[in-house]
């Protein structure tokens, strides 16, 4: 029987950020500007942003591609950075209030 799993996922502040629209515009919010992070994995990162304009995550089309890119670009000027690699504990940093990362679920 497992005792972890592992997913992405996106965490957040439930006592500091309010989530009217439950999107990946949520990456677009000026009002969290320089305090989101995002996994800065290629098929993460870029899937989201396809996910976001309508497109397949795994989309070969180089037009909805470079859309998506362009997206992540958008999105890339209000976040933080695009750093979160490892596993962690909690938010990434105690002023992060959003990030897009790995979660973990472990049994007690």
């Amino acid at each position: 029987m497992p005792f972890a799993m592992s997913y992405t996922g996106v965490g957040y502040r439930k006592d500091k950020v309010v989530i009217e629209d439950p999107s990946w515009n949520i990456f677009g919010r000026t009002d969290l500007k320089g305090r989101m992070t995002m996994l800065n994995d290629i098929r993460e990162a870029l899937g989201a942003a396809l996910i976001y304009l309508g497109f397949s995550a795994n989309s070969l089309n180089e037009e909805e591609v470079n859309q998506a890119a362009d997206q992540l670009i958008a999105w890339k000027k209000i976040l933080l950075n695009l750093k979160v690699n490892k596993i962690s504990m909690g938010l990434p940093a105690p002023n992060m209030l959003l990030f897009k990362g790995i979660m973990v679920i472990c049994s007690k």
